[in-house]
């Protein structure tokens, strides 16, 4: 173990010492009523370190279990249908997918998952499909702005997400599903709580053929003599994953927690052509966390969590016959990370004051079987302070929050050797950001509410976009660190009635914009492969609304929309003023639903359209639309589900040459108890 580790533990273990003890030394004193309540929609209950979403000024979606619980459904498929989401998916079931928040790139979304943050220095984005939805409690999506709780931000936004926490008593679930494409699923949960003690236990096993039919054009694009359908080939994917956590409350104050999620996943990669292949492209990864929440200490009644987490990844990517990069590849990508974290909340009635110390070092080391250069190692350290404080006005009506965090880097980069053993890139540099946000709340009326916010992000660039050989895509290592400024202005509406027709209407909007500085792209060369380069400026603005329509007896309509226009400012003559790719310039999801005493039916349409695959506009993207049904049926301990999704049999590309499935059937059955 390194001194970075060292100094690591010792910090952690100082800080549970003393969360601990102050609490011990403190007589147990009740807190003064403040003004910060849990969501009326969310039936969490809110622990320390949590968002409170009734106060903060974000614009934000939350998706709760029952949404997609008993489904084969995965991640991508249920965040991509939020007003402000755009998800890429290269395929089927378990296909890597990532996502993009108002026009950002899936770099610039961090993703966090129990507070662990998921984005590491390797890079790459968060692959969604590497998430089980067996193991989530509730999905939050924050657009643009991301309140201080999150350690570490960006120019997108922050999707968080809860696994399950326990419910008290003894409860559990075991849920089997088949779907389309040979694709089975089965997962099981059961959690109790005991006296002091309590325990929940998830897990899944996962696997899809994928082999499912679509139109090959081939390489003649212009002939449609050429195309046939085919069978998608090598795109089998099995994953596992394993949640374990375990709670001992010491006192009603004072509460410790021991968290392991394993995930692991084998699958194979397709190629362009669809031609028989053999690359393989393989995940484990594995975080252990210990966590002490500590509340009520000191005469100021802080509440406090500290968390110790271990994060392990192993990519395992080998394409050793040359049959999508360049050349024969067969690497082996380790990351080991160590970070602690310690959260502080003051809560008076007029105020709302946080700290966010956060201590992060990464450790990435790339081995290439094949030799062609000798294995790289690459360390970032990374340490945050964020300060959050929110003021209350006009009898709590309206409310500022004004936030501020500094970022220090410390980056020990080494690249490849070339054949006589020179070294390609080096660099050991430190910097330091300051990124400050603003937002505001103002309840003008008992239904209305206005929102505004703006903030200031950067990110460095990782070392997969520095360095990366994988596939289609290379590094570069002269790339900048990104600058972005945010601003949204919206509006929400929460209005219920006694009216028999119509119950209730929730209505949300927001204009947005979003002006970046040196954004890292993923340029599309002439030979078809991918390098990532320095947009030297972009500008993004649109717009986003959200309604829910309860009304008559069971219904529910819910419509998503998005407008944004983003456009390249970089030196590049040809690509100036151009569109950004993967960009779409709209979107909308229409969802009706309705509820028969044990029986609910649902049908929603999904439209995507106006994106580029790449930066000269010259590859213009299909127009993605499907239609999806379904049914539930829930008979004592029993639920059933069925689905179809992409009723019209619809096919349509997220990347470039990597085609989504048509229809697909499933059926699930869970058994609760």
């Amino acid at each position: 173990m390194n001194l970075r580790f060292t100094r690591y533990l010792i910090v952690l273990s100082l800080l549970l010492i003393q969360s601990i003890f102050a609490q011990q030394s403190e007589d147990v004193i009740t807190l003064d009523t403040v003004v910060v309540q849990a969501n009326k929609e969310d039936d969490t209950k809110y622990q320390t370190g949590d968002v409170y979403l009734e106060e903060s000024p974000a614009f934000y979606s939350l998706i709760k279990r029952d949404q997609f619980e008993g489904k084969i459904e995965s991640l991508a498929g249920v965040i991509e249908k939020e007003a402000g989401v755009h998800v890429n998916q290269i395929g089927g079931f378990g296909s890597y997918s990532v996502i993009s928040l108002r026009g950002s790139t899936s770099d610039q979304v961090m993703i966090y998952l129990d507070g662990i943050l998921l984005n590491d220095a390797s890079g790459g984005g968060v692959d969604l499909s590497n998430i089980s939805l067996a193991d989530v409690e509730s999905i939050e999506i924050y657009r643009g702005i991301a309140p201080a709780n999150f350690s570490n931000a960006s120019i997108g936004g922050v999707v968080n997400i809860k696994t399950l926490r326990n419910k008290g008593d003894f409860a559990g679930n075991i849920n089997f599903g088949r779907a389309s494409f040979d694709t089975n699923r089965l997962s099981a949960y059961v959690n109790k709580k005991l006296t002091n003690l309590d325990y929940v236990l998830s897990a899944e096993y996962f696997r899809s053929e994928n082999d499912y039919k679509y139109l090959n054009k081939n390489r003649t694009i212009l002939s449609p003599a050429d195309w046939k359908e085919e069978n998608r080939n090598n795109a089998t994917v099995r994953q596992c994953n394993f949640l374990g956590k375990m709670g001992y409350d010491f006192t009603e104050s004072l509460r410790m927690s021991i968290v392991n999620q394993w995930f692991g996943k084998d699958q194979g990669i397709p190629n362009r052509t669809n031609s028989v292949n053999s690359t393989r492209f393989d995940t484990n990864r594995d975080i252990f966390t210990v966590e002490v929440t500590a509340n009520n200490i000191g005469k100021y009644h802080l509440n406090t969590k500290t968390r110790l987490s271990y994060l392990w990844k192993e990519e395992d990517y080998d394409d050793r016959k040359s049959q999508i990069g360049k050349g024969e590849i067969h690497t082996l990508d380790k990351t080991d990370s160590l970070n602690g974290n310690f959260f502080c909340e003051y809560l008076t009635e007029n105020n709302s004051l946080s700290l966010n110390l956060d201590m992060k070092t990464e450790d990435y080391q790339s081995i290439d079987y094949y030799n062609r250069k000798n294995p790289s190692e690459s360390n970032r350290d990374t340490y945050i302070i964020g300060i959050q404080n929110t003021r209350y006005f006009l009898k709590q009506q309206l409310n500022a929050t004004f936030a501020l965090r500094l970022m220090l880097i410390d980056n020990f980069l080494k690249s490849d050797t070339d054949v006589y053993g020179n070294l390609l890139y080096e660099k050991n540099n430190s910097e330091n950001y300051w990124m400050p946000q603003f937002g505001i709340k103002y309840r003008m009326l008992k239904w209305l509410t206005l929102k505004s916010n703006i903030a200031r992000y950067v990110r460095e660039p990782s070392f997969f976009e520095l360095f990366g050989d994988r596939g289609y895509f290379s590094g570069n290592p002269s790339l900048e660190a990104e600058k972005g400024l945010n601003y949204d202005l919206g509006f929400e509406i929460n209005w219920f009635s006694k009216n028999n027709k119509t119950h209730r209407v929730k209505w949300e909007n927001a204009f947005f914009a979003s002006h970046t500085k040196d954004r890292i792209e993923r340029k599309t060369l002439s030979s078809g492969f991918y390098k990532a380069v320095n947009f030297s400026k972009c500008r993004i603005h649109g717009f986003e609304t959200s309604m829910i329509i309860d009304f008559l007896r069971g219904l529910r309509a819910n419509f998503n929309y998005t407008f944004q226009h983003t456009k390249n400012l970089s030196d590049d003559p040809v690509n100036n003023g151009k569109q950004i790719p993967h960009c779409p310039e709209q979107s909308f999801t229409g969802r009706i639903e309705t509820r028969l005493k044990s029986v609910k039916l649902y049908f929603e349409h999904i439209i995507v359209d106006g994106m580029y695959f790449d930066d000269s506009e010259l590859l213009d993207a299909p127009v993605k639309e499907l239609s999806n049904a379904g049914l539930l049926w829930r008979y004592d301990l029993f639920q059933m589900n069925f689905d179809i999704t992409n009723i019209e049999d619809n096919q349509f590309e997220e990347f470039y040459r990597y085609p989504r499935p048509g229809r697909s059937i499933s059926l699930t059955v869970k058994y609760s108890f």
